[in-house]
């Protein structure tokens, strides 16, 4: 590919709105390496898969292009979809699938929480399985379904005063015991975190209706709190930016470093791998002297050393009660060094979309994100400056898309993701 092009799409290109034709199904296909789906509404809806995803799925991977699948829907850890995939005849490894209850308990782990500290979930076993795996201790979740409260005289409703995560996701074992337990971590335990997986108003846990998505819990939990949580899943971009700065841990930016000193003392040289080829910045609460030399020495010294920034955004909401330093803080010093100014990858930050064009090499406008929610697929992909296709299998119609009061327009809309297949045979036997 030509390493000179943009990675981005044009205002123009990212404006447009039209159906999938025989003609932009090749062009589509042309300009594409990476397809992001979403699952419920475009891949399945309930446990029923919808028709022709298969053929379609096999077509793509047949062609050489790159499959991930991205989820809000956090009642099962990236194991369980995959094994729910596997149930349907298709074949997806767990490292390509990206669910908010995967996102919502790396969350907790990039951030520090205390593993002495214990999470209470309003959700289902996806996010207690995730938060297990990420070394945490879950509390609540479908055993919680089945308690019930005593409104009576000098009865006092106890919780953990040891819990400092309240999660909320998808719940269909939602009650007034869990609604409590969550309002008083929140409301009584000092600096208690609320988490959200995502504000999705439905969901399609069936395949003939929708049902209340998690932003019905979420919101039950904000009225009664009158807080606003922190959102991990789509639109929210929280999981790329977790999977980039886990490729950047592995590589150079390690969170090791943040523990690294330097010796400022006559006849010592710093020393910097030479092999390095780029320096990627984000957010980093490790921030110190140590990497700024180390940043700066590889964008300066070894030739061709691309220097990436996730964001510049000036703030982040970190905490609850107050905004700090954001990625542009640390952007800003390694420009102010080098003298160089970075690629800016994310506006706003785009997490998965950076970890695929680490992973694949694969510039964000050679990626499509499919998805049937306008306000959460396709704003997600469109703030990662992809390809997006909007399918009418799932929650949005054609009179929602063209609604005088809808802003969000994806660059191409079908009826099914097997219109693809349809349509692209369509052009080849047109030939």
């Amino acid at each position: 590919m030509d390493g000179e092009k943009s990675s981005r799409l044009t205002m123009e290109e990212a404006s447009s709105c039209q159906s999938l034709t025989p003609q932009t199904t090749v062009n589509l296909l042309d300009s594409v390496d990476a397809f992001l789906f979403d699952c419920d509404g475009v891949i399945w809806k309930g446990d029923a898969l919808i028709d022709g995803v298969s053929d379609t799925l096999d077509m793509l991977r047949a062609m050489g292009k790159k499959l991930v699948f991205v989820t809000n829907n956090s009642t099962k850890s990236r194991r369980q979809y995959a094994k729910k995939f596997h149930s349907v005849g298709i074949s997806v490894s767990e490292d390509e699938i990206f669910s908010s209850s995967f996102a919502a308990a790396m969350y907790l782990k990039v951030n520090d929480f205390p593993k002495e500290k214990k999470v209470y979930v309003i959700g289902e076993d996806g996010i207690l399985e995730e938060l297990k795996l990420a070394g945490f201790t879950g509390l609540g979740g479908p055993e919680d379904g089945k308690k019930t409260v005593q409104l009576k005289p000098n009865n006092l409703f106890e919780h953990d005063k040891n819990v400092g995560a309240v999660v909320v996701g998808l719940d269909q074992y939602i009650n007034f015991y869990k609604l409590q337990y969550g309002t008083l971590c929140i409301r009584e335990n000092p600096g208690c975190l609320f988490i959200a997986t995502n504000r999705d108003a439905v969901g399609h846990l069936t395949d003939l209706q929708e049902w209340p998505g998690a932003g019905c819990m979420v919101a039950a939990i904000c009225g009664t709190t009158q807080k606003e949580p922190i959102v991990v899943g789509k639109p929210s971009t929280f999981l790329m930016d977790f999977l980039l700065q886990k490729i950047v841990d592995d590589h150079f930016f390690l969170q090791e470093d943040g523990k690294k000193t330097v010796q400022l003392k006559p006849n010592n040289l710093f020393e910097h791998d030479k092999n390095v080829g780029a320096v990627v910045v984000g957010l980093d609460q490790y921030i110190n002297f140590y990497k700024l030399q180390y940043g700066t020495l590889c964008i300066r010294e070894n030739p061709g050393c691309l220097f990436i920034a996730t964001n510049r955004d000036a703030v982040g909401h970190l905490t609850d009660l107050q905004e700090w330093p954001g990625a542009g803080c640390m952007v800003a010093a390694i420009c102010g060094t080098t003298q160089k100014e970075p690629i800016v990858v994310g506006k706003p930050s785009t997490f998965l979309m950076d970890f695929l064009l680490q992973k694949y090499n694969i510039p964000t406008s050679r990626m499509c994100m499919v998805g049937d929610r306008l306000d959460t697929d396709i704003l997600f992909g469109q703030n990662a400056g992809c390809r997006t296709l909007l399918v009418f299998s799932g929650v949005t119609s054609q009179s929602d898309l063209e609604d005088p009061s809808n802003h969000i327009k994806p660059e191409y809309y079908t009826s099914k993701l097997s219109d693809i297949v349809r349509l692209f045979n369509n052009y080849q036997s047109s030939l």
